[in-house]
């Protein structure tokens, strides 16, 4: 064990050379267009498919004994649910799976040279936790070590240490290339938003327009139902000239009870005495320095084990957990708040002090690359010059998508994110930039990629001195088998046909039915054991006792299965009846509101209205956008068009809508002018555009998913 116990002094780590690069890349991944890895065992049983392609169980049950080995060898963790790693282990290679072959049917590739590049450039999760050194940092100079040669280390070790580890570097490059291919679909389906600078300005004024006025009402609600007939053969003869709106896919329903795990009397029995002990501490605390007086003192305790969420001393804002990061950053120090959830765990935290200069310095960047392995004058002279254009007021992120040789960065103009002292990247280009202020230009900086010009975008060095108390309860194993055996004497009594209401209310439980489920591809409850049993099972089937990635169980029973087609009328009788009787009370509203408005005059208040019928109302709207909400209507399409379609002063026509019949007369129409979107246009399109390529390439990424055959053959 030579090699752990080095691993445990933190003086190195394990990390896969260019020659482990091209050994493990044929190893594992083969012909990528053949869409999968070459190790794969074809005479093996096979676990699921995606698409036809197969996933064996003997690569899922290799991917779930590494998560396992993780789990207990690096992190440190006594026990391990192996449901759960398997659950792990298979949506990784549904997810790889599906990426491959869309990456093949788009063209997108992954040379051996990018995949190179971004594990030098960001280290994955699992590599990063065996290469920290003993203040528990990642340590980039022995990660850049062992990229070079891990052999000399590894050769020492036991046959099955270097299997593990080499294992782990395997799968560090497999999420790699997911991470690349994402980015590269992330350009190429992104790209399709179009940058039409109309389209950009129509959409700023969609959302910086505002009107103001008020509408009278008339409401369908006026007029009771009772004085409304719809017939059963109305309803029918609109279902049959509809019908095509009423189709519906094949579904299923699953009911299911949740035994959630909570800790029992004796468990929280300690916890409680020192939770009192804090609250009683600090019910004569009055002020925030009082407050922080008593949690230094109880600090100082040996009751008390005070936590740091990240590193010590000063923590920037952007090392913050993002549950606590709003609130920290708008106290004033000393102060104590509580309880906060961070992580699923609940703490009293008591920020000491805070700091406006003192935290290390933080930038955000973009940059632009020019790859060279060695110096190389005539690249530097092409950096040279790009730089000195950055400098004299060219577009940083247009330089960067026509130059940069970055491809993760170059289609987000260059931009690298927030660059941190932990941040993983080359230490030239670290120091240079975090030794510079928001605006320079700086460079060209040179490391072992290249070239690089970098430009600081944003800068920050507040910081935020905290300590924390947690009081969450550990659950006791008596605890635990108490709960799976109440889950398996409910799967029981629905197994012995007893009623499922009656079963649930005699253990104090809700019966859940779930929304009818058309594909096994999506979580049910969150659980995708949950889900293949929904779409494997056969009608008024219980499930085995189901465990959640939270410790919870589930017991559940399908209860209705559909086949595709229409929804049959019975079903839909009482929906559309409820339409027609509320079409035919708008209708009945036409005459109403046309006497009202044929008394109105331009430039009438709306009040008027109200004198002329009574039983109308009068609404008043402000600071409505064009896809915003109007007071007890709610969004109306029919009413936002008319309202931005009007002139100020002006009275409408009786507008027929959804919910009855409305007069409407504008106020005040307030248009953002071109000074306003000159002066916000730069952050407006940039956060646009983002924002609405991430949305269409989540949007088609899903769509991909849910249109994929995906069989799973196993359940736990």
């Amino acid at each position: 064990m030579a090699f752990m116990e080095k691993l445990r002094r933190n003086v190195f780590g394990v990390i896969g050379t260019i020659f482990l690069f091209v050994i493990l890349i044929v190893m594992v991944w083969g012909d990528a267009s053949q869409g999968g890895g070459g190790y794969f065992d074809p005479s093996a049983n096979v676990a699921g498919t995606v698409n036809g392609e197969k996933i064996t169980y003997s690569e899922l049950s290799s991917l779930t004994e590494l998560y396992t080995n993780f789990e207990q060898q690096i992190k440190g963790q006594t026990e391990v649910d192996r449901d759960q790693m398997q659950e792990q282990a298979w949506n990784f290679l549904e997810l790889e799976q599906l990426y491959i072959q869309v990456a093949d049917q788009n063209g997108v590739t992954v040379s051996d040279k990018q995949l190179q590049d971004h594990m030098f450039l960001f280290p994955s999760q699992r590599l990063q936790a065996i290469t920290r050194d003993s203040t528990g940092n990642f340590n980039q100079a022995l990660y850049w070590e062992f990229l070079s040669d891990p052999e000399r280390l590894l050769v020492s070790n036991p046959p099955e240490q270097i299997v593990f580890f080499k294992s782990l570097i395997q799968l560090a490059e497999r999420e790699a290339r997911l991470q690349i291919i994402r980015l590269q679909l992330t350009g190429l389906i992104g790209s399709l938003y179009p940058r039409s600078p109309v389209l950009l300005r129509d959409e700023y004024d969609m959302q910086n327009t505002q009107a103001r006025g008020s509408f009278v009402l008339f409401g369908s609600n006026m007029i009771p139902d009772a004085q409304i007939e719809v017939t059963e053969e109305e309803a029918k003869a609109y279902y049959d000239g509809h019908v095509a709106q009423y189709k519906q896919e094949a579904s299923r329903v699953v009911r299911y009870v949740m035994l959630r795990l909570g800790p029992s009397d004796k468990d929280s029995l300690k916890v409680q005495k020192k939770f009192t002990k804090y609250i009683n501490a600090m019910e004569g605390a009055t002020t925030p320095e009082q407050q922080d007086s008593v949690f230094g003192q109880l600090a100082a305790s040996s009751d008390f084990t005070t936590q740091k969420f990240t590193g010590v001393g000063f923590v920037h804002a952007k090392e913050l957990p993002i549950e606590i990061r709003d609130t920290i950053m708008k106290l004033t120090a000393p102060a104590v708040i509580g309880p906060v959830v961070v992580g699923r765990k609940r703490y009293y935290i008591n920020l000491m002090e805070t700091t406006e200069t003192e935290a290390k310095n933080n930038v955000r960047a973009q940059h632009i690359l020019l790859k060279s392995a060695e110096e190389n004058d005539s690249i530097k002279s092409i950096a040279d010059d790009l730089a000195e254009r950055a400098r004299n007021g060219a577009d940083f992120a247009a330089l960067a998508r026509e130059h940069s040789e970055d491809s993760a960065s170059a289609v987000e103009g260059g931009d690298v994110g927030w660059i941190m002292d932990t941040t993983q990247f080359a230490v030239e280009f670290k120091d240079a930039a975090l030794k510079a202020s928001k605006g320079d230009i700086v460079g060209p900086v040179r490391t072992v990629f290249g070239y690089h010009v970098i430009k600081i975008t944003d800068q920050d060095r507040r910081g935020y001195k905290l300590r924390a108390f947690n009081f969450d309860v550990a659950i006791s194993s008596a605890t635990r088998n108490k709960l799976a055996r109440q889950a398996s004497q409910i799967r029981k009594s629905l197994e012995e046909g007893e009623n499922f209401d009656s079963v649930a209310a005699r253990n104090r439980m809700r019966v859940i039915d779930s929304s009818p489920l058309t594909s096994p591809n999506n979580p049910v409850a969150g659980s995708w054991k949950l889900a293949a049993f929904t779409f494997r099972g056969d009608l008024d089937e219980v499930s085995e006792v189901i465990t959640t990635d939270d410790d919870a169980r589930i017991v559940a029973q399908i209860s209705k299965i559909t086949s595709a087609g229409p929804i049959p009328f019975e079903e839909k009788k009482e929906e559309i009846i409820a339409y027609l009787k509320n079409r035919k009370k708008v209708d009945m509203l036409k005459g109403q509101a046309e006497k009202v408005r044929a008394g109105l005059s331009t430039g009438d208040d709306l009040a008027k209205a109200l004198t002329i019928d009574s039983t109308a109302s009068l609404r008043e709207f402000t600071n409505v956008s064009p896809t915003g909400t109007f007071p007890d209507v709610g969004q109306d399409p029919i009413l936002a068009a008319k309202v931005f379609g009007m002139k100020p002063g002006e009275i409408s026509n009786a507008i027929k809508g959804a919910r009855g019949y409305y007069i409407v007369k504008l106020d005040s129409l307030s248009l953002p002018d071109d000074a306003k979107y000159d002066a916000e246009k730069g952050e407006f399109v940039k956060q646009t555009i983002t924002q609405k390529r991430q949305n269409l390439v989540t949007r088609w990424f899903i769509d991909s998913h849910n249109k994929s055959t995906i069989t799973r053959n196993w359940s736990n």
